[in-house]
């Protein structure tokens, strides 16, 4: 599979795109064939021009809240299949708001 990696920080140029070995889902997890994912200002954007420097955030794959298709389904997952279009939420919410 593909993915854009930042291996060291910079402008656009810093930006690769490198043949990545897949993870497999583990027991409750879905592995996902991305189709369209967005690319965020904070995270993605100023971290990858160094800024806040954060030496220990490389390497990263930018990208929130991706779309796709489900690819694989671990153990245990019984509401989704192979197949099936979805769109992650990324935020973790405190429960209380």
């Amino acid at each position: 599979m593909k993915a854009i990696i930042v291996r060291e920080y910079g402008g656009p140029d810093v930006l690769r795109l490198e043949d990545v070995t897949p993870l497999m889902p583990g027991d409750g997890e879905v592995l996902i064939r991305v189709r369209a994912v967005t690319v965020n200002r904070t995270r993605d954007l100023q971290i990858a021009a160094g800024a806040p420097h954060r030496p220990d955030a490389l390497p990263i794959v930018p990208g929130m809240d991706p779309a796709g298709e489900v690819a694989l389904a671990g153990g245990g997952v019984s509401i989704f299949k192979s197949g099936d279009r979805v769109v992650v939420f990324s935020r973790n919410p405190c429960g209380q708001c």
